[in-house]
């Protein structure tokens, strides 16, 4: 067996031939060890002939190709030349064997080793420049990245800058928003009294009242300027201190008196506590009053009816003076705490929080607390109540005597009973957070019946219970505002009807057309002109008149009442027969309901959906609510005992849950809805 010849693309190379300026073969093939191919030459074929001269014709092959496929391949009879192209690169061993015409098998197989070389991009150098090139693109790539990151934490931090900038700003532009409407509201009671007062048309006693409210708004007003410029000097450093040596625990007592009438007026448990009953110190009293005025007017704005509010001083370690004033009314929400002594800044206004102020007072709190050289401290959970603690040193040096101030308390002036003028049949429902507004619109609208709701909420209470002509509405007041008690009239068949008249002290463009959008037939602006306001609401009235009266001279076809058919009725009666058998098992679950009902849980959950739109677990709670609703508003029970009459053993998981379904709490339920009766306050979850 032997290899008799070499092919390149099909040109036969023989010994000594030049190929591309080369020589491939130096001596014969049988004698080569070692052939090189470059990857251009990869396209080549190899002879070989067996040396048995009988027969060759029926002489037969079989080759392999080591290093590329180890099987032999046996060729057709006569064939001599075997082609290969395209092989990858690398080192081979061309292996052929031949059978004579007896069918024998040479032993020994005739071999060509080759090495076919790579193509130039895949080689030593091509792989130590491709490294190169990658080393470098790492390189740049990472001072790439470096610079965009350098680039986007300027961005960042611009965004920062600006985003603190725009929160200062809205910050800013809320203060003087809520500056505005505190000052509106006092501007309104001051002008339409005084406009009434010249007009000649008042009573005597009615005039003493009227000038009595105008006096009390003037001094809100004054105390409002001056907290504003208290602000601006400890804002800008230029407060003094001008402190004298006086008895702190009588200073505090007297100021605790002032805000006793108001505690009183809204049943709140207001109590003094001192360890001492007399404490010398150096104080500023004009800025020792409006810290403690300012704690204990905002635990009288957070704090319901019911509860406590307590104002207690001590002396720790016989060198701080400890003044706390504390309450337990709706609380701080945590999230609320770090920032509640920031300028201009309020706590979000919540369904039981009712924010209302300027944002500056307790931020001029914690800078006259710092000039006495002191600190000032809070501790606060929601629905459990707020603690504030000033500690000042005992012993200060004198700053600058001053005279002492003078108190004077001065009465509350409580509204009188207004009875509605003869012959009026018009019914108006003032909803009206702030007090003065309330006696003031009561006066001004003496000749109508009037019923007075401080919010939202409790105005739809009544909206639901009784019948009115016209409401008359404010627009900032807790719990719900104008602008929602507006949409959720609009929104009920029942009370859609009803004309609607907002007062606000938020008079721009913008904020008139949205309470326009949502129904409001009036939007007027404070301060108010008294006679506009009549002659709007005398308008309406007369239309709403007219109406009854076009409407009583038609025939008025009314649609037939909707009705549930039997066999939902059955259903829903069967499941709440059961739910009610089972109100004091506090244990009874869903799966129990089913077992009951014999139903599977899909077709039982579809069907309750479908019908109730309600999910089976709100179901279950609203008739366990719905019975405790019956047993607060007509039994004698206390909360607690109700809460375990329907199954709810934990008070804080009734309170919540009974406030979803109501939007109120049991405690107020029963002050609404039980005659004759005030829960105790330890049943007020």
């Amino acid at each position: 067996m032997r290899i008799t010849g070499l092919r390149i693309h099909n040109q036969h190379v023989g010994v000594g031939d030049t190929l591309h300026g080369r020589v491939l073969i130096d001596k014969p093939l049988d004698e080569h060890p070692h052939i090189e191919i470059s990857h251009a030459e990869n396209d080549f074929s190899i002879e070989f002939v067996g040396l048995d001269y009988i027969s060759p014709s029926k002489h037969q092959y079989k080759y392999r190709l080591v290093g590329f496929n180890a099987d032999w391949i046996q060729t057709t009879p006569g064939q001599r030349l075997v082609s290969f192209t395209n092989l990858p690169a690398g080192t081979y061993r061309f292996e052929v064997k031949a059978r004579n015409a007896d069918g024998v098998w040479s032993e020994k197989a005739a071999i060509l080793v080759f090495n076919i070389l790579p193509p130039w991009y895949q080689s030593p150098w091509a792989y130590l420049l491709y490294t190169g090139v990658l080393l470098l693109a790492l390189l740049l790539y990472r001072k790439v990245t470096l610079h965009q990151q350098k680039l986007k934490n300027e961005v960042h931090l611009k965004e920062i800058l600006y985003q603190k900038e725009k929160e200062l700003t809205d910050l800013k532009l809320n203060f003087f928003t809520q500056v505005s409407h505190e000052l509106r509201t006092p501007l309104t009671l001051i002008m339409g009294p005084v406009e009434e007062l010249m007009q000649g048309k008042t009573a005597e006693m009615a005039r003493r009242e009227q000038l009595l409210l105008v006096h009390r708004q003037a001094q809100k007003l004054n105390n409002l300027v001056n907290e504003l410029l208290d602000f601006r000097k400890t804002e800008s450093g230029n407060a003094k201190l001008q402190a004298q040596r006086a008895d702190i625990v009588a200073f505090l007592k007297e100021l605790f008196v002032l805000f006793s009438f108001r505690a009183e007026e809204q049943q709140i448990n207001y109590r003094f506590e001192s360890s001492h009953s007399e404490l010398f110190m150096a104080f500023d009293p004009a800025k020792m009053e409006t810290v403690i005025s300012n704690l204990l007017s905002n635990a009288l704005k957070f704090t319901p009816a019911g509860e406590t509010i307590r104002l207690v001083v001590t002396l720790e370690q016989e060198q701080h003076v400890h003044i706390v004033v504390e309450d337990t009314g709706y609380g701080i929400a945590p999230e609320e705490l770090d920032r509640i002594f920031d300028p201009y800044y309020q706590a979000h206004q919540s369904g039981s929080l009712p924010v209302k102020g300027t944002g500056i007072g307790l931020a001029l709190v914690k800078s006259m607390v710092a000039l006495h050289q002191g600190q000032i401290s809070v501790e606060s959970q929601p629905e459990e109540g707020t603690r504030f603690v000033v500690a000042l040193p005992l012993c200060q040096p004198e700053v600058m005597v001053s005279p002492p101030p003078v108190f004077v308390y001065e009465e509350e002036v409580l509204p009188h009973e207004l009875i509605p003028a003869a012959g009026t049949d018009f019914r108006i429902l003032i909803v009206e957070d702030d007090k003065d507004v309330q006696q003031y619109l009561q006066q001004l609208l003496s000749s109508y019946a009037l019923t007075v709701a401080e919010h939202g909420l409790q105005a739809l209470v009544l909206l639901q219970d009784q019948t009115f002509d016209l409401v008359l509405t404010d627009v900032m007041m807790p719990e719900m505002n104008g602008i929602e008690l507006c949409k959720k009239i609009r929104q009920s068949p029942k009370l859609a009807y009803l004309p609607i008249v907002m007062l606000t002290a938020r008079s721009t463009v913008v904020e008139e057309l949205e309470g326009l959008s949502m129904g409001a037939d009036e939007y007027i602006a404070k301060p108010f002109k008294p006679q506009v306001l009549l002659a709007r609401l005398d308008g309406l009235l007369q239309a709403r008149t007219r109406l009854k009266e076009y409407y009583h001279r038609q025939i008025l076809l009314q649609p037939s009442e909707v009705i549930i058919p039997n066999a939902d009725k059955e259903f829903l009666e069967k499941a709440m027969r059961i739910v009610e058998d089972h109100l004091m098992d506090g244990d009874f679950s869903v799966q129990d309901l089913l077992d009951a009902m014999s139903m599977s849980q899909s077709v039982f959950y579809r069907r309750m959906k479908s019908i109730t739109g309600q999910s089976v677990i709100e179901f279950i709670r609203d008739v366990r609510m719905k019975r405790a609703a019956q047993l607060l508003a007509t039994s004698s029970y206390r909360i607690s005992e109700i809460a375990y009459m329907v199954g709810v053993e934990d008070p804080k998981n009734f309170r919540k849950s009974f406030q979803r379904v109501y939007q109120m709490s049991p405690s107020d339920y029963v002050r609404q809805h039980r005659e004759g009766s005030f829960t105790s306050s330890d049943d007020t979850p």
